[in-house]
């Protein structure tokens, strides 16, 4: 009795040895890469109030066709998609296209085609073409969560023409907070270009021209969206999970495109400095839809999950 005691004593002093081990690596490895998840979590979520006003709004083109044949007469009508997504909108000037669009995802679990489930509302002001030179889409969140995560902020997309290789690019400014299920806080702020290099010519229900306009008319459902591809460029900052301030700048564009379901960042490399910690760079992959990236400090690097 008295050796299996001190075996079990010795076995339980041994596990705990382990667990405390475990659990101090674990604390390292959240310290390293609290910034870098924590920053990727809140592109991720700011992404998503962007794309939901682009895909969602997507099924009717900049010129108001659909508006022009059903809704003839009326300044403001609302239609339902997926049974528990509402889409109004309302038209305030149609010589300048300025339309305010409300998207509510109601009070409970929403599911759409992306998979994601959503509740609360995003709120666009869209003043000008989408596709026009100078046009605006001020967003806005009012109870908004997204898969767990609560995003309250603003995001200003502006048009600013077509860069050199005739692609079209857009000023997009973010500021907001999201909070986490776990109930933690993330501050952040960003100013980009975002630069629309892939699926521009392609929408819900055809094929457009570079004006916005249809070109023509075809099913390509969904897929006319999810072929969307983006390089982005910039820089951010932010407050992370543990209360630490972080900066961001973008040197490798990053590539974020649909890894169905979910929108990914999936190429390209950013530097991250906490404050009072050493430099970590973030590299994205090679373009692979992995939910993958590595975070290198110093001479070690640690691979985390973009989406928990």
């Amino acid at each position: 009795m008295k050796t299996s005691s001190i075996l079990n004593i010795a076995g339980l002093v041994v596990l705990s040895a382990m667990v405390t081990l475990t659990s101090c690596k674990k604390k390292k490895l959240n310290k390293q890469t609290t910034s870098s998840e924590d920053n990727s979590t809140a592109e991720s979520a700011f992404d998503d109030i962007f794309n939901v006003t682009d895909k969602f709004d997507d099924t009717e083109s900049d010129n108001n066709s659909y508006k022009t044949v059903f809704w003839p007469n009326d300044t403001t009508y609302a239609h339902t998609l997926y049974s528990c997504l509402t889409i109004t909108k309302e038209f305030i000037d149609s010589t300048t296209f300025e339309r305010i669009i409300t998207f509510d995802f109601g009070t409970t679990d929403c599911t759409t085609g992306d998979g994601r489930k959503r509740t609360g509302k995003v709120i666009a002001h869209r003043t000008g073409k989408y596709r026009e030179t100078g046009s605006t889409t001020v967003i806005t969140t009012d109870n908004y969560t997204v898969d767990g995560y609560a995003v309250n902020g603003t995001r200003t997309v502006t048009n600013t023409g077509k860069n050199s290789d005739n692609k079209q690019q857009y000023k997009v400014v973010a500021s907001g907070d999201i909070a986490t299920p776990d109930g933690e806080t993330i501050t952040w702020n960003s100013t980009r270009i975002r630069t629309w290099v892939e699926g521009a010519d392609t929408w819900f229900f055809g094929t457009l021209n570079a004006d916005g306009t249809i070109d023509s008319l075809y099913w390509y459902g969904v897929d006319g969206i999810y072929d969307d591809v983006w390089e982005i460029t910039g820089s951010a900052d932010g407050i992370n999970t543990d209360g630490r301030a972080f900066d961001v700048d973008i040197t490798t564009a990053l590539r974020v495109q649909w890894c169905k379901p979910y929108i990914e960042v999936t190429k390209g490399v950013v530097e991250i400095q906490p404050e009072d910690l050493k430099l970590r760079t973030v590299d994205f992959g090679d373009g692979t839809c992995d939910n993958e990236a590595t975070a290198a400090i110093g001479s070690k690097s640690y691979t985390y999950v973009l989406r928990k």
